[in-house]
This record gives structure tokens, C-alpha cells and sequence, in this order.
């Protein structure tokens, strides 16, 4: 019995040990992935990792093109050294036809292994530039120049400059460096380094040359340059309608100039007002005729040769109209107002004497297409300058009348007077369409009056279009007399939106009337209650005469007084405008 318990121990201490062991192994695992291919030159050094880890550390064994190290002649592994129990592998001097190659790891623990594979690709060939091996360079005096030798090669060359006698070229303190990428370096060139300097390079494979000519030339500098420095006129003056600015540049005998001139930095091209001409003696001349505001800007005669550039510019300010503010999104969301947004021009950095002070916005519709309206005008004054300048943007809300298909348009405005129209951006329509609405007034001007003894003429001054607010514009026309006890209103359509009057007919004669027009569209009666206006029908000749005219008093042989009995009011039927004495 005690030796059953003596083992059943030992077996319980053997599975512990057992348990201990496999909690503490782990297979292995890469540190980091090794890359799949490596190229290295002929004659150099390479180091191919093995970065693994595990518990236990793993034993590793390298091959090379699935034969291992150990079965390889002394010819491959007296170059190869493993180092930091085989995670390092270092290769040297490498041989193009014995080491290029699949070089394979295996990492190997009880817990598992682990295998990568590295082709390594040993490069030989002759060197070889990577630029022309002819090239010119074209510098200019008291300036340098780098001369690079770009070079590969495998084995690494050797690189060595010469000058046109063969002789090395040597570095000079201030004067020529020669840099570890075998770029060479002259300074403070004069026309004593003219001349070939060859980049002379070789390994075991081969050996090439690159040529560089070096040419020196004399800086290009101005004979005339536009004057003055800055010119300012005005347009529309006797001084705007011509202006000449000459350029004239001297450049080394060997090179050739060419003009060109540009407004703050874009190319100035013959047009029917500015016009380029290259005189007999190389004088460049720009001419601008019928100078405006659009002339103004930085213009700059730039003098260019293969080599260099000089350039001399003056700075020209035509005061004139604004540039056209732009237009930038008009909204009519609402029915009843237009927002409009506008970006102000930009004043010219070169002058501000010519502030903006004012925009108008003006407005046509469809039912005046050929006439503009002012609908707002904005004055600018001291509150448009901010802490960071003028503001950019401006709005304002226009009233909209119903019934219309609104365009506008915008104006900028200073001393000189205003700009042209507004532009659109393309994505922004210019055009509200305003909703309907019953007419806002009624007819004006409104009389009745009789032009017979038997009819009643009313007259009244008919809506414009722009004020119908709705199709189907007609006009209710209300009479009534003023004598009678009923005194009922009579009332009819004229369907006509543009009469202007309407006849009435088999009235009493003069007889006080009182009237009303009201306007009436689509949408029902207009808004406001019409005015009532009085009248008179239709006047005729009186019934009857004076009676018992008599002489009262005999004055002299040119004055005596006549006396008779007037007559009722109801026989003269029309104004009384008085008695005729014959």
C-alpha cells in the first residue's frame, strides 16, 4: 500500500512538471517580416536576418537554394559568418555567380518553426550614368555652378574629374569643391573656366566618361528701362489717349533677347488699343492708346536670354469708372423681397485716391423689358471701413410687386462716375418670379362729367401693367344720383384693362352724380376702398329768360343801370356761368 501511495505521487509530480513545461513553451514568431528580395553590388557586404523569438529560443538553420550551409563547399562558407546564433547572417564580398541565389531560414522549437526565404541579387555591370553623358551648361559670370556625376555601377566606381588635358582636377580653397557624391563645384566663374570638364569613371567591368561644356557669359543689364517709375492719368483726358514706355536690354554677344511684357504678371499680346514693336536697334516699345481703367497695374518689361532674365517695371494708375461689382446670388425665396448679394470690386493696390461711393442696383421687369428701374442705391462712407478694410460683401432687400419676372442688374459707383453692369455667376440666376396678388390701388385721376343733356361721361387714368398684380385686370364702375331719395348704386364691369372711360346714357340733364372705380383681378377686388367723386350729368340751354327788364337809371349818354327778375334755379339746367346782355 505505501508503494502505490509512493507512486501515485510521483506521477502527480510528473504531471506538474509536465503542466509547467507546456505553459512556458511558445512556438516561434517573427519579430518583424524579413523582405522577400535584397539587391547588393559585387565586391560589397550584406547582412540577411532571421528575426524570430520563442520559448525555447528556437534553434535556426539557414540554406542556401534549399541545400543547407553544412552540405555547401569552403568556397561559400569561408565568406559566410552566422552571428547571434544564426538570427544574423553576413555575406562578404559578394560574388555575383556563387551568392546570388534563395537564401532560406528555418526557426525550429518545441512549440512549432518557422521558415522564410530571402532571394538575394548580386549585381555586376560596367557603370553607367544617369543623365546624358553630354551636356553644355550655360552660366553666368561672378555666379556657380554645380557639375554632379551621377554614376551607378556594381561593383561601386571609381570616379575621378579631369580637365581637357587629361589632367585630374583637384579641389581649390574658394574656388572648386568636390563634394562625397563627386559633384564638383566652381565659384566666382569667369570666362577663364570656359572649357570640357569630363567625369572619368570604372570598376573591374568597364570604365565611361561624361563630357560637360562649360560656357561662360557676361550678365544681360538694361540701356533703357521705362520711366517713370509711376505714371498716373486720367481717363478720357487729352493725356490718356497715348502712352509709349520703352525697354532696351544688352546681353552677351553670343545670345539672343527676347521682350516680353506683362501686366501684373500675365502676358501683355497685341490688341486693337496696345501694340508691341521691336525697333531697328533692339528697342522694345509698348504702346497703349485710349488708356482706361482696365490699363492700370504693375507692367513689366522683362529682358530674357538663354541664361537670364532682367527685368525693370513702372506702375500705372488710370483713374477711371470701377471695375462691375459681381453679382453673386439673388434669392426670392419669399415672394414679396429680393436679397441680393454682391462682392465689390477690388480697388487697385497700386492707388486708392479713387474710393467707391456708391452702388445701384436697378431692376426691369416683363412687363417693362425695355426700361430699367432704380430700385436702391447704397452711399458709402466712413462705416464701411472695418478694423480689417472695406467689407467684401453687401446685401440688401428689394420690395417685389406680384405678378412680375424681375431681372437685375448692379452698379459701382465713384468720382468718376459708374462702372459697367454686374455679371452673374453662372450657377445664380438674376430673374424672381413674384406670386400673385389683388390690385394694391385703384384707378386715379378719376371725373364724371356729361358731354350731352342726356349722358354721363366717368374718365379715370387706367393701371399700368406693372401694377395689374394679377390677369384678368377689369374695373367696377359704381354711380349713383345725388337728387333722388333712393339714391341706389348702379355698378357694371368694363373688361377693358386699358379703356379709360365708359358713356352712360339716357341720364336726366344736370344731374349731381357721385362715382367709384375699383380695380378687380383674378385674385378678387383690390385692396383698398376707391374714393367716391361727385359730377354732373349732361348740361342743355336754359327753358327760359329773364322777365320785366326795365332801364332803372339813365347816368350819362355811356352809363345806365339795368334792372330784371332772375331766373329758377331748375330752368337754366347746366353750371350758370351768367346773363348776356345784348
Amino acid at each position: 500500500m505505501k508503494e502505490i501511495n509512493i507512486l501515485i505521487n510521483y506521477l502527480i509530480f510528473f504531471i506538474i512538471f509536465l503542466i509547467k513545461i507546456i505553459k512556458s513553451e511558445s512556438p516561434p514568431k517573427w519579430e518583424w517580416e524579413p523582405p522577400a528580395i535584397i539587391e547588393m553590388p559585387e565586391d560589397s557586404s550584406v547582412d540577411l536576418h532571421c528575426p524570430v523569438r520563442g520559448r525555447p529560443s528556437p534553434i535556426i538553420r539557414w540554406s542556401f537554394n534549399s541545400i543547407p550551409f553544412y552540405e555547401l563547399s569552403d568556397d561559400y562558407n569561408n565568406r559566410r559568418i552566422q552571428l547571434n546564433e544564426g538570427r544574423l547572417l553576413r555575406i562578404n564580398s559578394l560574388k555575383r555567380d556563387l551568392d546570388t541565389g534563395l537564401y532560406q531560414c528555418n526557426a525550429t522549437n518545441i512549440g512549432g518553426y518557422l521558415d522564410s526565404s530571402t532571394y538575394l541579387n548580386v549585381l555586376a555591370f560596367a557603370p553607367r550614368f544617369r543623365h546624358s553623358n553630354q551636356r553644355v551648361w550655360k552660366v553666368l559670370r561672378d555666379s556657380s555652378v554645380d557639375l554632379n556625376c551621377d554614376v551607378e555601377a556594381a561593383p561601386i566606381a571609381e570616379v575621378q574629374w579631369v580637365d581637357a588635358n587629361d589632367t585630374n582636377i583637384l579641389p581649390v580653397p574658394g574656388k572648386l569643391e568636390i563634394f562625397p557624391n563627386f559633384t564638383l563645384r566652381l565659384h566666382s566663374l569667369s570666362s577663364s573656366d570656359d572649357g570640357f570638364y569630363y567625369c572619368n569613371v570604372s570598376n573591374k567591368y568597364g570604365l565611361n566618361r561624361a563630357l560637360n561644356r562649360l560656357e561662360v557669359f557676361t550678365p544681360t543689364f538694361f540701356a533703357e528701362i521705362p520711366q517713370p517709375s509711376r505714371i498716373t492719368l486720367d481717363a478720357n483726358s487729352p493725356n490718356s489717349d497715348h502712352l509709349e514706355l520703352r525697354c532696351k536690354a544688352i546681353a552677351d554677344n553670343r545670345l539672343s533677347i527676347d521682350y516680353i511684357w506683362t501686366k501684373n504678371g500675365s502676358p501683355i499680346k497685341n490688341e486693337e488699343n496696345i501694340k508691341i514693336i521691336i525697333e531697328e536697334d533692339g528697342t522694345s516699345i509698348l504702346s497703349l492708346f485710349h488708356l482706361s481703367g482696365h490699363h492700370t497695374g504693375h507692367l513689366e518689361c522683362s529682358a530674357v536670354t538663354e541664361v537670364d532674365v532682367k527685368s525693370a517695371a513702372i506702375d500705372l494708375f488710370v483713374r477711371d469708372v470701377p471695375e462691375r461689382p459681381e453679382l453673386m446670388r439673388v434669392d426670392c425665396s419669399s415672394g414679396r423681397h429680393a436679397l441680393l448679394v454682391w462682392k465689390r470690386p477690388s480697388i487697385n493696390i497700386l492707388n486708392n485716391e479713387l474710393p467707391l461711393t456708391a452702388f445701384i442696383v436697378e431692376a426691369k421687369t416683363d412687363q417693362n423689358s425695355e426700361n430699367w428701374e432704380k430700385v436702391f442705391e447704397e452711399y458709402l462712407g466712413g462705416e464701411e471701413e472695418t478694423a480689417t478694410g472695406p467689407r467684401i460683401l453687401h446685401k440688401t432687400a428689394i420690395p417685389l410687386r406680384p405678378w412680375a419676372n424681375y431681372t437685375f442688374r448692379l452698379f459701382a459707383v465713384n468720382s468718376h462716375g459708374s462702372s459697367q453692369p454686374s455679371q452673374p455667376m453662372p450657377s445664380s440666376p438674376l430673374e424672381c418670379f413674384s406670386p400673385l396678388d389683388v390690385p394694391f390701388q385703384n384707378p386715379l385721376a378719376v371725373t364724371a362729367a356729361g358731354t350731352e343733356p342726356d349722358n354721363l361721361i366717368i374718365s379715370w387714368q387706367p393701371l399700368p401693367r406693372d401694377r395689374w398684380n394679377a390677369p384678368g385686370l377689369r374695373y367696377l364702375v359704381r354711380y349713383r344720383r345725388l337728387d333722388t331719395k333712393d339714391g341706389d348704386w348702379n355698378e357694371f364691369l368694363v373688361e377693358d384693362p386699358f379703356a379709360n372711360q365708359t358713356i352712360i346714357r339716357e341720364q336726366p340733364t344736370f344731374r349731381p352724380y357721385q362715382v367709384q372705380i375699383r380695380a378687380i383681378n383674378s385674385l378678387g377686388f383690390s385692396a383698398l376702398e376707391p374714393p367716391i367723386v361727385e359730377g354732373w350729368s349732361g348740361e342743355d340751354v336754359p327753358t327760359e329768360s329773364p322777365k320785366n327788364l326795365r332801364l332803372a337809371e339813365h347816368h350819362n349818354y355811356s352809363f345806365v343801370t339795368l334792372e330784371w327778375e332772375p331766373i329758377e334755379n331748375s330752368s337754366i339746367r347746366g353750371h350758370f356761368r351768367g346773363y348776356r346782355v345784348n
